[in-house]
């Protein structure tokens, strides 16, 4: 998995990614709305603002049940 610049593009679905808040040097969990064409985090939508997220991660998938 690579850090994608929000510059380069944006996830295609609404998935739950890792974000990159550049401003604190921080990450967060979130999604891009598609619906308001905004990231919104787990910690709410209005806390960050927009352009403090510079790069976002797909997650990688769950462990294999055993």
């Amino acid at each position: 998995m690579q850090w994608v610049s929000v510059k380069d593009g944006l996830p295609e679905k609404e998935d739950t990614v890792l974000l990159w808040v550049g401003r604190f040097s921080e990450m967060y969990l979130g999604w891009y709305s598609l619906a308001y064409c905004e990231w919104v985090s787990t910690i709410g939508s209005n806390q960050i603002p927009q352009d403090w997220i510079t790069h976002w991660m797909p997650l990688p998938k769950p462990p294999a049940a055993d």
